[in-house]
């Protein structure tokens, strides 16, 4: 089987450093593991079509991506999260032997932006070009078939993969701070800064883009910030903090991914980090409450803070969550996994 990724950034510059170890693979989104099941894979990045870089700022994200649709004669599976701007061409220059295979990353975020602007006509006209699509999560699989009915009886659900070898690092002791990550809109950083009001004995750490920082609101004297964080100091952070607060929006919020902080639990699950996370639609596919984590209501400190001081006031149950969501990100969510389940669809569908 032939199969192309395309991706919606760059991803020669990072193949060459995961194969270092430098960077986890899990955005490759199981692509370096397509060997191991008989699968010729390939991807394109944009400097493949355009290397210039003046002329690549001229033509645009959309329009790189739309000519990239060239690159798919002769394969028997195209894959990723930004197929639908090949569509306008695929209407045009008809390629019937090829299946187009959309990874939905944050559909939903885009079917709301239609919507305002009135134009979901123009999204269900590209869908029906779309193959199948994959989703990320039950949660998003129903937002997608409920919007864009044309997506009905062409849809599955496979879930996200994380690079475990490269998370699962060891460590003596967790003596660090209460650690917060992430950077999409969809992060609930207001509700943690008064979590940390309500601890000020205990220090936070967040690591964010400084967009997601309100700007009304003073940070906590025992909170600090980090903007620019490299991958391998980011997983020291992951091995050595107490535990990890994924607070988040709830699921009406129309801004951030679609299911926000996914990333960011499934590298904390493979550090073995106790995790304490807003209750979103999608999170329960990923954890088993009260085993892998505690989960908490959007918008209560209080909880929060009691969940906090539970894992604070009984190490063995802490211990116990880091382990068993560790155990968990081995068994169910490595990228291997996604692979696996990758090409077990395009099986089906090619």
């Amino acid at each position: 089987m032939r199969t192309l990724f395309i991706y919606a950034g760059e991803r020669r510059y990072k193949i060459e450093k995961i194969n270092t170890n430098v960077l986890p693979d899990s955005d490759l989104y199981g692509f370096n593991y397509m060997d191991q099941y008989n699968v010729h894979a390939t991807y394109k990045d944009f400097e493949d079509i355009v290397s210039s870089s003046f002329l690549r700022r001229i033509i645009g994200f959309r329009f790189g991506h739309m000519l990239r649709y060239f690159y798919s004669y002769g394969e028997d599976i195209v894959f990723g999260p930004t197929l639908l701007y090949m569509m306008f061409f695929r209407k045009i220059f008809r390629n019937k032997k090829t299946k187009f295979v959309l990874l939905n990353i944050s559909i939903g975020r885009t079917i709301m932006i239609y919507k305002k602007r009135h134009m979901m006509w123009l999204l269900r006209f590209l869908f029906k070009e779309i193959d199948h699509c994959v989703s990320l999560s039950k949660f998003q699989d129903e937002f997608l078939v409920k919007h864009i009915p044309e997506t009905a009886g062409k849809t599955s659900v496979i879930h996200l993969g994380v690079d475990v070898g490269y998370f699962s690092q060891k460590t003596a002791e967790r003596n660090g701070p209460i650690l917060s990550v992430g950077k999409d809109n969809g992060r609930d950083y207001k509700t943690l800064f008064e979590v940390a009001l309500l601890l000020p004995e205990e220090k936070f750490e967040i690591v964010c883009h400084p967009r997601n920082i309100p700007k009304d609101i003073a940070v906590p004297s025992n909170v600090s910030v980090s903007y620019m964080v490299s991958m391998e100091s980011l997983r020291e952070k992951y091995a050595s903090s107490k535990m990890l607060l994924l607070i988040t929006h709830d699921d009406n919020y129309e801004d951030g991914a679609d299911c926000s902080g996914q990333t960011v639990l499934l590298d904390a699950m493979a550090s073995g980090m106790p995790i304490i996370a807003s209750r979103k639609s999608y999170i329960l596919e990923y954890i088993v409450e009260g085993k892998d984590a505690l989960l908490v209501d959007f918008y209560a400190p209080q909880q929060i803070v009691n969940a906090i001081l539970l894992l604070k006031g009984d190490n063995e149950r802490s211990s116990e969550l880091g382990y068993n969501a560790q155990r968990s990100a081995e068994e169910n969510f490595s990228t291997k996994h996604m692979a696996r389940d990758l090409v077990s669809l395009w099986d089906k569908i090619k």
